[in-house]
């Protein structure tokens, strides 16, 4: 209850009156391009209008009106131009890339059928022998496998099992199987033993695999599958953990280890 006499402090009133003094000045401005748009509209009739300080400030602001829409209208028309130049700009640009792909693509054939002198990882040589066509070097499971008068007992072949494998059943498929035409490393192993193995370096690395080959044949042996479906449940694995090769034999290592 308010006491008679008694002086309120009112907060809300005196900001109201300031957002009308401010919705007053937002209508000024706005009336001039709504008077253009709605001509006919009664409230155009109240005096206000025909006071002659608002008839210069209408002939004012729709001067300067005109004047930024004409400036707008410009900025359009070369932001237009600029986003046409761009792609021009682009597809030139991607004329050139595709050409030059294409180019790529045109040499690697060539070389893939010229013979090569370079030993790469994973590809097997017999004394005095170098693989002789890069065409060659695809891995597929159904990869042919050297003549096997080409390992002869007397001069074993020097095989470097391939370090790029970054999942286990490429790891398996080169044990089982054999890639990019070479003898599957088991096979290596039944016939040669160690003497395949060029260096110390080759059987410890070998070693580390040979983890990855017994944990596989484990598993197909526990769950009674197949290798190659031992392998990819091995593979599956390793994804779950996000981890790699190296980290999955340390693993399987350790956990031997501790059984």
């Amino acid at each position: 209850m308010f006491e008679r006499g008694a002086v309120q402090k009112d907060l809300a009133g005196p900001n109201f009156l300031v957002l009308l003094k401010y919705l007053c000045i937002v209508f000024l401005q706005d009336s001039v391009v709504l008077k253009q748009q709605h001509p006919t509209h009664f409230l155009w009739s109240y005096a206000i209008f025909d006071n002659p300080l608002y008839k210069q400030y209408e002939i004012d602001l729709s001067s300067q009106l005109v004047t930024s829409l004409r400036n707008i209208s410009g900025d359009i028309d070369g932001i237009k131009n600029t986003i046409n130049n761009l792609n021009a700009s682009q597809q030139a640009g991607f004329a050139n890339v595709t050409e030059a792909v294409n180019g790529i693509f045109s040499n690697s054939l060539y070389l893939s059928r010229t013979p090569t002198n370079f030993h790469e990882q994973g590809m097997i040589t017999t004394a005095g022998e170098v693989a002789q066509d890069s065409s060659d070097h695809i891995f597929a499971d159904d990869s042919p496998s050297l003549p096997s008068s080409s390992l002869s007992s007397s001069s074993p072949p020097q095989y470097t099992l391939n370090r790029k494998f970054c999942t286990v059943t490429d790891v398996w498929r080169e044990y089982d199987h054999g890639v990019v035409g070479n003898p599957s490393v088991r096979s290596l192993e039944d016939k040669y033993k160690t003497k395949w193995r060029k260096n110390s370096t080759e059987s410890r690395f070998f070693s580390r695999r040979k983890i990855i080959y017994e944990e596989v044949k484990r598993i197909a042996n526990d769950r009674h599958i197949s290798f190659s479906d031992a392998a990819q449940v091995l593979e599956d694995t390793r994804r779950d953990l996000k981890i790699s090769i190296d980290k999955l034999t340390k693993k399987i290592s350790e956990q031997h280890k501790e059984q």
